[in-house]
């Protein structure tokens, strides 16, 4: 151990955990943080207060945004403001934590004066961990494979924090977060189970991570309340809260008083979403931002410059961006062209988009509708009354033409119907959108998304309403066999209605379809798509 180190130092804290290397980057953090006051940026005092009103809490996104401090300061403040509290801080490996939770742990509870009032640092039995003269301990983990969940199975936590959890196979991260659990006397003295993950985007928990925090919550403008009694897979969202913008109003929401309804603990799981930004760390030399904008890879520079959880190795719409194609809705004019697309599915989801333009060409998407497990008749009778003015309610929009998946034709139900016929059934007459030439559909779809050297807003925009259009977008990947397709193993539905209905008036010219296209069969296509869109006469119109 140096000189140095030693004077810093309180001689009784087991630095054998420290390698040389490590005993100097604690001496670069003691130097660079020359106050004992821990103070929190207001983002991270909004995490930490949302972190009491959750069961799990998403705190993530830009590198340099104060994940690690936040992680070390909401373990110390539950271990002082509660006896016997049990926190588990993972990360993927042991080095890791070495040089990152440990180190700086190390730093801010020496200037805390919490080693000088006994608290230690001590490797026994394996365990690697803080004890307070309170009885709480701070223990630091590992989980790197399937063999590891093993370790926590017996264990039971008040807390559980998570630091870079994309890094962590979901599967072995919700089996350890099931030991997040209190007892009942903890709880009376005001403890609360909960568990906070902190990562940037990408590695291989992203999706989990999007789906069950990012999206869910909006990007962090929702409390989501799951039902999880079937597991994570598509929970059913049952209730949200709007987030609080000041940290006075976050501090003293009642969720279950917003809701309507007392939350049930064995069924339902609460989760928030906080955005970190590296530029809202104050402490953070600027010269980082310098060193992120030199990120060679563009999908990795906009994941840890900008925290775009929308972003990922592999992405099918790289020009997806809700920043700029998502608005808030209006009234869409009486006289802009409107239509429906119809992605059919019964077991899987079905979707339709109404899609309108404006006199410019530019199209928006300004309403779904969207679920699983609806006989056709059922989603016919949604699509119909969803069809209704908002203006008036007793009319119905009029729609130009309802395009629709090709094989709504081919099903049969047990009556001897297709599904076509039993939308028209129903008052939705539809016409066939071709399925078949979807490399050219996604070439159409990505230049309405393509930005604009103008300046002006791309060619679509889409509601903020849209929450599944705009949930999948970034979500979709190229097929591994056809690179200029989409995977159709993921949640493509919404897309695909998005397809059919950007393809009934296509953003090329001509020359440039039969370019693009690439067959005369596609040619076709582009020509029948550019007549239907002209000519009322050959279209199937619904007058109401």
């Amino acid at each position: 151990m140096t000189a140095a180190l030693d004077h810093i130092l309180i001689d009784d804290v087991d630095f054998a955990l420290l390698t040389e290397a490590e005993q100097d980057e604690y001496l670069r953090l003691c130097e660079a943080i020359t106050s004992a006051a821990w103070d929190l940026e207001p983002r991270q005092l909004v995490a930490q207060a949302l972190a009491a009103k959750v069961d799990w809490l998403l705190y993530g996104g830009a590198a340099g945004g104060g994940k690690t401090e936040l992680a070390l300061h909401h373990a110390w403040w539950l271990s002082r403001q509660h006896r016997d509290h049990y926190t588990l801080v993972l990360r993927e490996t042991m080095p890791e934590l070495r040089r990152t939770l440990i180190l700086r742990s190390i730093m801010r509870f020496h200037r805390l004066g919490e080693i000088a009032r006994g608290t230690r640092l001590r490797d026994q039995d394996n365990m690697k961990a803080w004890w307070f003269d309170n009885g709480s301990f701070i223990e630091f983990g590992y989980l790197r494979g399937n063999a590891d969940t093993a370790k926590y199975l017996s264990a039971e936590y008040d807390c559980i924090l998570v630091d870079e959890a994309t890094t962590i196979d979901p599967e072995f991260l919700v089996e350890v977060l099931s030991r997040n659990r209190t007892t009942t006397e903890k709880a009376a003295d005001g403890v609360r189970a909960h568990a906070v993950l902190f990562t940037n985007p990408g590695g291989k928990g992203h999706e989990f991570c999007y789906d069950l925090f990012v999206a869910a919550t909006d990007h962090g403008q929702r409390i989501v309340v799951f039902d999880i009694s079937e597991g994570l897979d598509n929970p059913p969202v049952v209730g949200t809260v709007d987030v609080p913008t000041v940290l006075g109003d976050v501090e003293q929401l009642d969720i279950d008083a917003q809701l309507g309804f007392a939350r049930d603990p064995e069924r339902h799981l609460t989760v928030a979403f906080v955005q970190s930004r590296a530029r809202d760390n104050k402490h953070l030399d600027r010269t980082y931002i310098r060193s992120l904008n030199a990120i060679p890879s563009e999908t990795r520079r906009k994941q840890l410059r900008d925290g775009d959880w929308d972003v990922f190795e592999g992405r099918f719409f790289t020009d997806w961006n809700r920043d700029i194609h998502v608005i808030e809705p209006f009234t869409i004019p009486d006289s802009w062209q409107r239509i429906r697309a119809i992605d059919w599915g019964e077991r899987n989801p079905f979707c339709c988009l109404w899609i309108a333009w404006d006199p410019d060409g530019d199209a928006f998407v300004y309403r779904e509708v969207y679920g699983a497990g609806f006989i056709t008749a059922k989603q016919a009778a949604m699509v119909r009354e969803a069809s209704r003015s908002h203006e008036h309610p007793d009319r119905f929009e009029r729609i130009k033409v309802s395009v629709a998946d090709p094989a709504m034709w081919a099903s049969r139900t047990g009556v001897g119907k297709s599904n076509a016929q039993l939308y028209a059934e129903a008052g939705i007459p539809l016409t066939h959108a071709k399925k078949n030439i979807r490399v050219a559909g996604w070439q159409n779809v990505r230049a309405y998304l393509a930005p604009r050297d103008d300046g002006k807003p791309p060619r679509i925009q889409v509601f903020s309403t849209c929450v599944n259009l705009i949930r999948t977008f970034p979500k979709q990947q190229h097929d591994n066999d056809n690179p200029e397709d989409m995977d159709t193993d993921g949640e493509d539905h919404a897309l695909d209605a998005l397809r059919y209905g950007l393809g009934v008036r296509p953003m090329f010219s001509r020359r440039e379809q039969r370019r693009m296209a690439g067959s005369e069969m596609q040619e076709r296509f582009m020509r029948f798509e550019d007549r239907l869109a002209r000519s009322d006469r050959k279209l199937r119109v619904n007058p109401r």
